[in-house]
This record gives structure tokens, sequence and C-alpha cells, in this order.
């Protein structure tokens, strides 16, 4: 994968838009990933969002199959399956006619709550299990569908980080594991970001494509970064979310949060890239819309970056 992307700004969250919309259009469980099997408003709604991103500038399309991963831990691999396979064509059918650009398929951690440690896995292994499962059905769409990179998302510890890495490893797929921080840079069951980097790149021998962090304060992503020393080249993905407030509060207000300051996120994210070139690709978790990605984009125009 090698591309020279001039704006590497990714798509904005699905999940949060829609827990907003959805109530306002009376469709209140729009937000809920797998009812895209039912066509109809929550295909349309799903298409219409993928063509704004797009529209407000956005280079690193991203398909809302975060979720699709309760299908698979109730072991019915064939919903798993409809639920990627309906995902990736929307993004695809967006993309249809546009220039180029880098199509992520997006995968959710083996826990139904993302940020409690202790509902991750047990152990790198049980990780690596689970996550091949799911890297496998992308495996089987990769060259017909156009995807260019796997991204495991809101990652909370570092042994759960390894076994994604470990799984990619062994289907030979691109992959980038993206944890989520609190304010102080470290993981959600206390270890520091960047020692958990060091060790799956050890275990590993550097294979993941790179790291991301997500679902944030951007405080905490600010702080990763300056204290990341040798690692700092190997974060390549930041989408912080648009709060300032550890994610587990959001998630107690279901995430419905709005980004007031567009100028200024925007801003201080293009800042971090320029203090910061190992990082190919910002953007926006919960609170972002589709005017955020704008003026992100807008922001980020000309800065040109490799994506290998």
């Amino acid at each position: 994968m090698s591309k020279l992307l001039e704006t590497q700004v990714s798509f904005g969250p699905y999940g949060t838009v829609f827990e907003d919309r959805g109530p306002r259009i009376g469709v209140p469980d729009l937000d809920q990933s797998a009812n895209i099997l039912r066509g109809g408003v929550y295909r349309e709604e799903h298409l219409r969002l993928a063509q704004q991103y797009l529209q407000a500038g956005a280079r690193v399309a991203t398909t809302n199959t975060f979720g699709a991963r309760h299908a698979l831990k109730r072991n019915d691999l064939t919903l798993y399956r409809e639920l990627i396979g309906a995902h990736v064509d929307v993004v695809r059918e967006a993309l249809h006619g546009t220039k180029r650009r880098s199509l992520a398929i997006s995968f959710g951690p083996y826990g139904n709550d993302c940020y409690n440690p202790e509902d991750a896995p047990a152990s790198e292994n049980e990780s690596r299990d689970f996550h091949a499962e799911q890297f496998a059905v992308a495996r089987e769409l990769w060259e017909k569908a156009g995807i260019d990179v796997a991204v495991a998302e809101t990652i909370s510890t570092g042994r759960e980080g390894l076994g994604v890495v470990l799984a990619a490893q062994k289907l030979g797929l691109p992959v980038i594991p993206s944890f989520v921080i609190d304010k102080d840079a470290k993981l959600f069951d206390g270890e520091p970001l960047v020692e958990a980097l060091k060790r799956i790149d050890a275990a590993t021998g550097a294979s993941a494509l790179g790291y991301g962090i997500n679902c944030c304060p951007i405080e905490g992503a600010e702080t990763a970064l300056s204290v990341a020393n040798g690692m700092r080249h190997r974060i390549l993905m930041v989408y912080p979310n648009s709060s300032s407030e550890d994610p587990r509060k959001l998630q107690e207000r279901d995430g419905v949060v709005h980004l007031h300051d567009h100028e200024g996120t925007a801003k201080q994210l293009v800042d971090m890239v320029r203090r910061n070139p190992s990082i190919r690709v910002i953007g926006g978790c919960c609170g972002y819309d589709q005017k955020a990605i704008k003026t992100l984009s807008h922001h980020a125009k000309g800065e040109r970056v490799f994506l290998r």
C-alpha cells in the first residue's frame, strides 16, 4: 500500500452522528449498524453520510462495521459476513466515480464495553483467535472490494493489541490497532501506551503498519506523542473525541456530544501533524460530524504525507 495522500483526513464517526440524527427523522435505532440489512432508510442514511464525508474532503473512507462483532460473538458467522459485506458495499458505492481514496475496514474490540479492560481478552492468544475470525472475513473481500487497511479500533489493553497484530500477521493483512487512552496517555488498565507499543513491536517484528489513537481527549493524544520518544514514528493515525472528558463519561450520556469549536480543534490536529510528521491520517471520533470533517479537511489541505 503506497499512496500519496494530499489530504490525510478520514471519515468521522457513524454512531454518534446517527444517535443524533435518528430521533430527528423518526428512526431511533438508526445507530444500530446491523439494521443496514433491513435496507430502506437504514441503507440510505449510511450512503448519505458516507457521501457527505467524501464531499467534506475526507480521503480515508471507513466502514461502519465496528459493531458487527456482536454477531460474531453470538457465533453467527453468516450474519457477520452479511453485515461486513453490506457495509463495504455502501462505502464502495459512495466512492464510485470519485478520485481514488483509501478504504479502511473497521473492526471493534473483543469486549462489549470498549472502555472496560476487564472486558478485554484475558490473553494475547484469546485476542488473536477472536480477531483472526474478524480478519478472515475481510480477507475474503479484500481484493474484490479494494480494501487497503484493517483498523482495529478502541482497543483498551496492550494484550488485545498484541493479539490484533498477531492475527493480521498470520493472514498477511496490513493493520492499524488503534487504542483508547486517558489524558495521561495510559491505557485503561493503567499501562502507558508507549510501553504497550514497544512490547507489541518487539513480539511481532514491528509488523503492524503502525498504531492509532482514537476515542480519547485530544490532550491524551498530545501527551502520548510527547512521551513516545523512540516510538513516536509508529503512531500514524489520530482521531480524538470532540470532548476533553473521559470517554467513559461520554458513554454514560450515550456519547451524543457536539463539536462547537471546529476551527480551533482542526488547527490543533493539523499542528499536531506538523510537529509529528509520522502522523498520516487525522480525523474525529465521538462528537464529530460532517461540518467538523469539512473544517478539518480545509486546514489539512496541502499537507502531503506517505501512507505506505
